[in-house]
């Protein structure tokens, strides 16, 4: 790598290394952390993570005003320390996560491309860096579910039967009899989702876009209609989120659902997802 055009950017993570390299090289979290700016994001992402494997990311503006590619070939994979990568316009790329202790040091080295600024090229691949480091510290104590399925009937029907305030509560009844929920789905606005004890959930939305995608971040506990943000149970789901991502091919719409939870409730959540989904299905076609 030549010196000469090189730029070196690091952070150092509060998580094992085994973690910080999965989170890395995992498409469903590339997803969720590859993003400089609140005004882009990546849409979709492939890893086939050898050497001579390929890799691309479709990194977009949430206004779909421009989108393009970052891809290329993987010329080394030293698990879990060290990638280095061949990019698409020519460039290289020297990835490499270093052990200290539970913590996990990255250091990231890239060639300069020649259209912007050393200093804007340094700051967006840092703002990026730093995203991963917010996303893995974050996942350090919670567990990413994905639950995904495929259902015969268009995107716009799928979403407004699965938001909507009537049939929410139809296909949720598979899993969680009773379930309802309160508030406007709109970027911003806060949604409160109960059982039928009025305990549920308090979730902002952090990202809404109809018919496309919509993510939630809880930020309180609701204990029969009261707010809760201090209690253990509380403390445990504050900070995490939930996303619902829709895609249309063919008529057909797949779902993919995104969750974020302690160990202590992925099991619930594994065993009753599917039921939902599939009863979503049932009431889509």
């Amino acid at each position: 790598m030549d010196t000469k055009n090189t730029i070196k950017i690091e952070t150092t993570i509060n998580a094992p290394v085994k973690n910080v390299w999965k989170l890395w090289n995992d498409p469903n979290h590339i997803i969720q952390w590859n993003t400089a700016s609140n005004d882009w994001h990546t849409t979709h992402s492939e890893v086939d993570l050898r050497v001579g494997g390929k890799f691309s990311s479709t990194m977009a503006a949430k206004d779909g005003s421009m989108s393009f590619d970052f891809n290329g070939e993987y010329t080394t994979v030293s698990e879990p320390k060290l990638i280095e990568q061949l990019l698409g316009d020519g460039r290289k790329v020297r990835v490499e996560f270093i052990a200290q202790n539970d913590q996990t040091k990255v250091v990231e080295t890239f060639e300069a491309e020649s259209t912007n600024s050393l200093e804007m090229q340094r700051a967006g691949w840092q703002a990026i860096l730093d995203n991963f480091k917010k996303h893995a510290e974050r996942l350090n104590t919670y567990e990413q579910l994905n639950f995904t399925i495929t259902i015969n009937a268009p995107m716009k029907k799928v979403w407004d039967t699965m938001l909507g305030i009537e049939t929410y509560k139809k296909w949720t009844s598979a899993a969680w009899p009773g379930s309802y929920y309160e508030g406007e789905w709109k970027e911003g606005e806060t949604l409160f989702f109960f059982g039928p004890d009025k305990s549920g959930i308090k979730a902002r939305l952090v990202e809404h876009r109809p018919y496309v995608y919509t993510k939630a971040e809880h930020i309180a506990c609701l204990d029969k209609g009261k707010e809760d943000t201090q209690s253990e149970i509380a403390k445990v789901w504050i900070g995490s989120t939930e996303s619902y991502a829709f895609t249309e091919k063919d008529g057909h719409t797949t779902l993919d659902v995104t969750m974020h939870v302690t160990s202590g409730w992925a099991d619930m959540f594994k065993k009753d997802w599917p039921k939902a989904m599939n009863k979503l299905k049932e009431i889509c076609e």
